[in-house]
């Protein structure tokens, strides 16, 4: 989650600083959400549709993902996003957006029973 997060800040940054001859900063940190968006949206779909990483939803016996879940899962992730984008944004607080996300993918991955990003001895922690 380290390397992911400061990867997304690079993309925000970029967004951002193509908006750079903007007089509003509030419009630059919008063109910043706006790539950094497109960019984690493509980073997710091609990462956890290969399998390449754990998946982040548990599936149901169908083999997809409940809507509503999917739907409140997306829009928690939108609202921390842009707490940490804030976060780096005002602040330059790199840190914060760093273990914040470390801890959402822990916590969020042991609360919905998913394969955590730690493991000790093929297991997941507090199971």
């Amino acid at each position: 989650f380290f390397c992911e997060t400061l990867l997304f800040n690079c993309w925000f940054l970029a967004g951002a600083s193509a908006c750079s001859a903007a007089s509003s900063t509030w419009l630059q940190a919008a063109a910043g959400y706006a790539w950094y968006s497109v960019m984690n949206g493509l980073v997710h779909k091609f990462m956890w549709d290969s399998s390449i990483f754990p998946p982040h939803l548990p599936k149901g016996t169908d083999g997809s993902a409940n809507s509503k879940v999917v739907a409140r899962f997306v829009s928690l992730l939108a609202a921390c996003s842009v707490g940490w984008l804030w976060s780096f944004w005002v602040h330059d607080d790199v840190l914060f957006a760093v273990v914040s996300h470390g801890l959402v993918d822990f916590f969020g991955a042991q609360a919905q029973h998913l394969p955590s990003p730690l493991h000790f001895g093929g297991r997941p922690l507090f199971r």
